[in-house]
């Protein structure tokens, strides 16, 4: 069994095809949700950054602040129209993408910062009222990493003029969305279609109805979601200390660093994951940011409560990294 990061996306089957469905629609009911700001439904996280930058008007030379380790996502997004920065350069950026990593609240915005993007691509919200904490006036969503369906991003905007600006750039891109979804979908099982995806993706525009109606589908378990991932984090916090809700200010994330003690050789372990070391950005006291190495747990829908004790159990000479 193999679980990673984020739940696995894909196609959810849905009772009804959903042809017709609608991007305003799909706002509609998101916006009636949430109701903490305006969004705007894009092909996913990638889409959205590379709109957002359109909307700026931003050129080669403006300079985008990325965070540490960004993907290749980012960065081909970045790219595509303006120049990324290196995230602790003190030069001063047109934007910053400031990541709350795997869920978890960057609390300091970067020197120099220019514009902000908070980029909560698998941040869960137990209330909305955590959305866009920097003071940001964009938060960008990844509708897989969050829901586990196969695409969609949404922007948050805080102004609807912004909103309904991105929706027209959004609508005017000509790119052909049943194409690039089923690129998506078939790249899951072959690579090559999903390099066909990779290629023009941050410049897509709308999905098609189908997507869109998944998403509609999809979101009907949100509330669901949103409890799995409460249980499961409690099971961490009964082991690492009741501290960390108070640290995550209503984000609820998919997983939670650890810091694993120097001598204690996890490699002869058998964990029920494979995800491996990762980098992970925190503001120590000094308000400097620094990079820890630390093993995530997974605590989102995808793990069974019954895995994740298991992994603890082994896990006992672990600190919690937050």
């Amino acid at each position: 069994m193999y679980i990673g990061i984020w739940p696995n996306s894909k196609l959810r089957i849905m009772p009804i095809p959903g042809f017709g469905c609608k991007s305003s629609v799909v706002e509609k009911i998101f916006l009636e949700y949430f109701n903490n700001g305006y969004p705007v439904i894009c092909s996913s996280a990638r889409s959205c950054i590379n709109l957002l930058l359109e909307h700026f008007e931003l050129s080669r030379n403006s300079l985008v602040r990325v965070p540490p380790y960004a993907s290749h996502c980012v960065l081909e997004s970045v790219s595509r129209i303006a120049t990324p920065l290196h995230y602790s350069s003190n030069e001063h950026a047109d934007v910053s993408i400031v990541y709350h990593q795997w869920g978890i609240p960057h609390e300091f915005k970067p020197v120099n910062a220019g514009l902000i993007i908070e980029d909560s691509c698998d941040s869960v919200y137990q209330e909305p009222d955590g959305m866009m904490s920097l003071g940001a006036n964009y938060e960008v969503w990844s509708l897989p990493k969050i829901l586990g369906c196969s695409a969609g991003g949404i922007i948050w905007c805080k102004s609807l003029d912004d909103a309904s600006h991105i929706q027209e750039l959004r609508d005017n891109r000509n790119q052909s969305p049943h194409l690039q979804w089923y690129l998506r979908l078939y790249g899951a099982k072959r690579e090559l279609f999903m390099r066909y995806w990779h290629g023009v993706e941050s410049i897509s525009g709308q999905l098609p109805a189908r997507a869109l109606s998944e998403i509609l589908y999809s979101f009907k378990q949100y509330e669901h979601i949103v409890n799995q991932r409460k249980k499961r984090i409690d099971v961490v916090c009964d082991q690492f200390g009741q501290n960390i809700r108070k640290k995550l200010y209503g984000r609820l994330p998919t997983c939670l660093p650890l810091l694993i003690n120097e001598h204690d050789d996890i490699s002869n372990h058998e964990l029920v994951l494979n995800i491996g070391f990762k980098h992970y950005q925190k503001v120590n006291d000094q308000g400097i940011s620094e990079l820890y190495k630390v093993l995530p747990l997974p605590v989102h829908q995808d793990m069974p409560l019954s895995s994740l004790k298991e992994n603890i159990k082994t896990l006992t000479h672990a600190r919690l990294g937050i």
